[in-house]
């Protein structure tokens, strides 16, 4: 397990279940769909693995 993916599923898991929200004006949103939105935006944000041509070989 990378520890990227470790840290994307955590945080989906605290937001999704803590009932975080997010409001800007009228606009409210909280629970699944927020989490859904920050694993997307972390799976974007994170750095991956660089390959390289050593690990390509195996």
């Amino acid at each position: 397990m990378e520890p990227r993916n470790l840290t994307i599923v955590a945080l989906i898991l605290v937001f999704g279940i803590g009932g975080m929200s997010f409001s800007a004006g009228e606009f409210t949103i909280q629970g699944i769909g927020l989490a859904g939105l920050l694993g997307v935006f972390l799976n974007l944000v994170l750095p991956r693995k660089k390959v390289t041509a050593a690990s390509q070989d195996a």
